[in-house]
C-alpha cells in the first residue's frame, strides 16, 4: 500500500509533525521479532528502545513511525501521538477485511464469561467465531493464550483480516477501559456493545487515576457502538443513558422496567434454570453455573443472539456447553467442595460469596486469596471487607505482586480483617493448607487467579501451575487413594 494514504489520515487527526516519504509498505508491525519485507515499523510504548528499531530495520523494516527522529537511514513518519497513530495505522492498512459483526463487551467484571456465552452460541447456529479474550483468543486461523484483557490494535486488525480470509462473519471482543484509554480500539466501529456492570476497581497510578476517568473511559467506548445492551440495575443508570440517548439501548434486569425482564432464578446442582420475558413472551432457559450474575452474563448473551435471529434452540445448547475456566469451578477433594473462581476485585468478590452462600447456605467457607502489588491497590481492603462478611476463615497468599514485597502486601490486607486468618505467601502451599485444614462442613474458594499459570514478579511473567492444575492434582491424589 501507498505510504501517502496513511499520511493523509494522520495530517487529518492533527497528528502528523513531519514527513515526506512516498514508498510502498507490504507489513506493519510493532514487534521487531515479527518483521517482513517491506515493513512500516512503529516505535511505541513507555518501554521503547531504540535497539528495537536497528533490530526491525536489520530485518527488512523500511519506514517507522515514531514520536521522535531516531536519525536512521530510512524515512521516519514523526507524529505527537503514537498511540492515536498505531491504530490509525492499522486501521488504514487492514481497512478491505473490516467487514465482520463486531460484538464488545466492557464491565467490571463477568466479560470473558459472556464472551464464552455468546462464542458458544454462534458456534451452535454457524461456526466459531473469532474472539479475543482475556484467557485467550481464536482468530479463524490461530490460536493462543492471551496477557492482555484487549489486545494492540495492529493485533486486533490482524485477527479481523483472519476472520475474513476464512469467511468468519463475527467477532467477540472483551474490551477494557485501558484499552480505550491506550487507544487500542481507536475508532473502531461495533455492531453492539454490553455493558454488564462497573465497580470502583482499576483506580492506580499505573491505570485510572480516579474513577471518573474508568467510568468515561467505559462510555467512551460504548460510544462506537450503533446498539448498547445495558443491565438496568447498574450504579449511573441515569446518566449513561442520558448520555447515550442518542443510541439504541436494550436493558435487561430482575424488573419488569427491563426490556429483558429475569425471573424465577432457580439453582440445582450445577445447574442453574431462569426466565426471560420480552415483549410479553417468556422463554426458559438453563446454565451450567451457578450464580444469579452469571444469569445476568447469560441474558446479555441471549440478548446479542436474538439481535441477529439465533434461534432459541442454538441459543439454548451454547449457553448449557459454556464452562469457563478458572470461573466458578467446582472440584470434590475427598468430600470436601473446594472452588476456583477468578473474582479478584469487590463486585465480583462480593457477587462470587453471595453466589456460595446461596449454594452452600450450611457450610463454613474459608478464603484463599492475594492482591496485585501495582494495580488496583484499592482491592486489598476490598477483599479484606468481604472476607470479613462472609469468611469463617482466610489464607492470604501471593497474586501478581509485581514489583512490590508480597509480604507487605499480605500485611497490609491483614490489617484490615476481623476474621481468623494466616498469611503464607507461597500460593500453592497455601491452597493444599486450607483444603488440608478443612472439612465436609467447609467450602474452600480460591480466587483471583482462575487457570493463569504465572505470577507477575518484578514485572516479569513466572511459571506457576495455576490454581485449577494445583486442585486437580489434590483432587486425584484423593481419587487414587
Amino acid at each position: 500500500m501507498k505510504i501517502s494514504g496513511l499520511i493523509k489520515v494522520l495530517k487529518e487527526k492533527d497528528i502528523l509533525l513531519k514527513s515526506s516519504v512516498d514508498i510502498d509498505v507490504n507489513y506493519i508491525s510493532f514487534n521487531s521479532n515479527d518483521i517482513e519485507k517491506d515493513t512500516l515499523f512503529i516505535c511505541k510504548g513507555m518501554t521503547f528502545k531504540e535497539e528495537y528499531l536497528q533490530d526491525a530495520i536489520d530485518k527488512g523494516t523500511i519506514c517507522y513511525i515514531s514520536e521522535k527522529d531516531y536519525n536512521k537511514s530510512i524515512p521516519c513518519i514523526l507524529v505527537s501521538d503514537i498511540s492515536i497513530a498505531q491504530a490509525v495505522t492499522a486501521k488504514w492498512f487492514y481497512s478491505k477485511y473490516d467487514k465482520l459483526k463486531k460484538i464488545g463487551i466492557t464491565g467490571t467484571k463477568g466479560k470473558t464469561t459472556i464472551l464464552n456465552f455468546i462464542k458458544n452460541i454462534i458456534a451452535e447456529e454457524i461456526k466459531m467465531p473469532a474472539y479475543l479474550s482475556t484467557i485467550n483468543y481464536y482468530t479463524g486461523k490461530t490460536t493462543g493464550v492471551s496477557h492482555n484483557t484487549t489486545p494492540e490494535a495492529i493485533d486486533i486488525y490482524k485477527c479481523i483480516k483472519d476472520a475474513y480470509d476464512t469467511d468468519n462473519d463475527y467477532l467477540v471482543m472483551e474490551v477494557s477501559s485501558q484499552a480505550v484509554k491506550m487507544r487500542r480500539v481507536y475508532e473502531m466501529d461495533f455492531d453492539v456493545g454490553i455493558f454488564s456492570n462497573i465497580g470502583k476497581d482499576h483506580v492506580s497510578p499505573l491505570e485510572h487515576k480516579d474513577f471518573e476517568d474508568y467510568f468515561s473511559c467505559k462510555l467512551e467506548f460504548l460510544k462506537m457502538c450503533k446498539k448498547v445492551i445495558l443491565y438496568r440495575h447498574i450504579d449511573n443508570y441515569e446518566k449513561i443513558k442520558e448520555i447515550l440517548k442518542d443510541k439504541e439501548i436494550i436493558t435487561y434486569g430482575l424488573t419488569k422496567d427491563s426490556d429483558y425482564y429475569i425471573s424465577d432464578i432457580d439453582c440445582k446442582g450445577d445447574k442453574t434454570s431462569f426466565n426471560v420475558t420480552c415483549n410479553g413472551k417468556t422463554r426458559n432457559f438453563s446454565i451450567s453455573m451457578l450464580g444469579s450474575f452469571n444469569v445476568l452474563n447469560a441474558v446479555s448473551a441471549i440478548i446479542v443472539s436474538d439481535n441477529y435471529g439465533i434461534n432459541d434452540t442454538s441459543i439454548k445448547k451454547g449457553l448449557l456447553k459454556t464452562k469457563v475456566l478458572g470461573r466458578m469451578n467446582v472440584f470434590n477433594c475427598n468430600g470436601i467442595t473446594v472452588i476456583v473462581d477468578y473474582a479478584h476485585n469487590y463486585i465480583s468478590g462480593k457477587a462470587f460469596c453471595n453466589a456460595i452462600k446461596q449454594a452452600y447456605p450450611n457450610k463454613n467457607l474459608k478464603l484463599v486469596f492475594g492482591c496485585p502489588g501495582d494495580r488496583g491497590v484499592n482491592r486489598r481492603k476490598e477483599m479484606a471487607d468481604i472476607s470479613n462478611e462472609y469468611a469463617s476463615f482466610v489464607y492470604i497468599t501471593m497474586e501478581d505482586p509485581q514489583t512490590k514485597d508480597v509480604l507487605d502486601i499480605s500485611k497490609e490486607i491483614a490489617s484490615y480483617l476481623t476474621v481468623p486468618h494466616i498469611i503464607n505467601t507461597d500460593r500453592k502451599s497455601a491452597i493444599i493448607n486450607a483444603i488440608n485444614d478443612s472439612n465436609k462442613n467447609d467450602v474452600v474458594a480460591i480466587l483471583g487467579k482462575g487457570d493463569e499459570n504465572y505470577q507477575i514478579i518484578n514485572n516479569e511473567y513466572v511459571f506457576y501451575e495455576s490454581d485449577i492444575k494445583v486442585v486437580e492434582d489434590i483432587s486425584k491424589k484423593v481419587l487414587e487413594g
